[in-house]
C-alpha cells in the first residue's frame, strides 16, 4: 500500500496518520472557533510595555488598568478582557507583584515560555 511506503520514509509516522493527512488535505488543524479576543496582539504588547514601565504600573490591579492607561480608543475593554489577554500572553498578576521588587526586571521575565 502507498500509505505504508510513505510512512516508512518518516520516523514515528503510522500509515493511518498518512492516510488521515491525505484525506484531510492539510496537516494543520482547523482554526479554533469561538469569539475572537477583544484586545489585539499589538494592543496587548502595548499594554505589557505599559505595565512593565514602572513599579506603580506593575502594582495596579487589572480593574485599575483601564483607569490609569489611556485606552479611550479601545472599544469594550474591561477587567475581564485585560485579564484574559494577559493570561493569553502568559503574564500573571502574582508574577508582576513578585518581580516588581527585583531590580533590572526585563519584559521577557514576565512571559511564560
Amino acid at each position: 500500500m502507498i500509505y505504508e511506503a510513505i510512512a516508512k520514509l518518516f520516523r514515528n509516522v503510522s500509515p493511518y496518520q498518512v492516510e488521515y493527512l491525505v484525506q484531510k488535505g492539510h496537516p494543520t488543524p482547523a482554526k479554533r472557533s469561538g469569539r475572537p479576543p477583544i484586545i489585539t496582539d499589538d494592543q496587548l504588547q502595548e499594554l505589557i510595555i505599559f505595565v512593565c514601565a514602572s513599579t506603580h504600573n506593575r502594582r495596579l490591579s487589572w480593574a485599575q488598568l483601564p483607569l490609569e492607561y489611556p485606552m479611550c480608543t479601545w472599544e469594550n475593554v474591561s477587567e475581564w478582557s485585560i485579564t484574559s489577554a494577559m493570561r493569553r500572553a502568559g503574564v500573571s498578576l502574582l508574577k508582576l507583584i513578585f518581580c516588581s521588587s527585583i531590580a533590572n526586571v526585563t519584559l521577557s521575565s514576565f512571559i511564560d515560555k
